[in-house]
């Protein structure tokens, strides 16, 4: 026999106490057996993966990646994860939109970091590019980077290292330029200031 998970048990229990006395049990074949033990892993796979989006939004890549950590195999998550996805309980876009939002609050970086982070937890690069043409819709990326450099002002970041801590951040290089080039006498510290560019950030002309 196939035991049945602790989850499973509890799911089934209504059920077996309104079986009429007369009832008289069988004995599975395998393949009923097999077929019912995939289908309670599924079901838990898809409780487990409900559990982690209550808590948060997910990734289907990071949810793939905690349920084979659990134990799951790929035939018992993919379909798991497809329900899901098709009841819109678990959406990329969304995720990408919800991380960008609660990013924004602890750290601020452009365009090209942020879309390299969503890459890295398996976002695919439509739902990130429409989730980050929403939040750059909200969110000026040279408001931004103007803020960051702010920041980095006040850290003593200045000149070169000013520049190279902004493009560190993904914004992109005019938009550096502008923001060390505004800060003025803040740059003077490192030398040259706002001419002493990393080589890839160095003005084409």
């Amino acid at each position: 026999m196939f035991p049945l998970p602790e989850g499973l048990r509890i799911f089934f229990t209504p059920f077996f106490s309104e079986v009429p006395p007369d009832f008289c049990p069988r004995m599975l074949s395998a393949a009923e057996a097999e077929s019912l033990y995939v289908a309670a892993r599924m079901f838990a796979a898809e409780a487990a993966a409900m559990r982690c989006l209550s808590r948060a939004e997910h990734s289907r890549f990071q949810l793939e990646t905690k349920l084979r950590r659990k134990g799951f195999l790929p035939q018992e998550i993919r379909p798991a994860l497809d329900f899901l996805e098709e009841k819109r309980l678990l959406d990329d876009r969304r995720f990408a939109g919800a991380w960008l939002r609660a990013r924004l609050s602890s750290c601020v970086n452009g365009r090209i970091r942020l879309a390299a982070e969503l890459a890295a937890r398996g976002v695919s690069r439509a739902d990130a590019s429409a989730a980050l043409e929403e939040f750059f819709t909200w969110n000026s990326e040279e408001s931004l980077c103007r803020r960051a450099a702010e920041k980095l002002l006040r850290q003593g970041r200045t000149g070169k290292r000013l520049a190279a801590s902004l493009q560190n951040r993904g914004f992109p290089a005019a938009m550096i330029r502008r923001e060390v080039a505004a800060a003025g006498q803040a740059a003077e510290p490192d030398g040259p200031g706002c001419t002493e560019w990393p080589e890839d950030l160095a003005d084409p002309d």
